[in-house]
């Protein structure tokens, strides 16, 4: 499943790639994603930047 966004003037494509993972697997990763999501909003909310972003680089160009 694919989820397509816009959060902070960034644009991106989220991939769960979890899809067949086994019950308990899928519980943990139920509750790593919503941690996650919890996360994004807690850094766009409070203006933190990435710790690594280093050089751009262009892909397919």
């Amino acid at each position: 499943m694919a989820r397509n966004g816009v959060a902070g003037g960034l644009t991106g494509t989220v991939l769960a790639a979890a899809a067949d993972a086994e019950a308990y697997n899928g519980v943990k990763t139920e509750f790593r994603e919503k941690l996650a999501r919890v996360e994004i909003f807690m850094d766009l909310w409070t203006g933190k930047n990435p710790k690594f972003l280093g050089e751009p680089v262009w892909i397919g160009k």
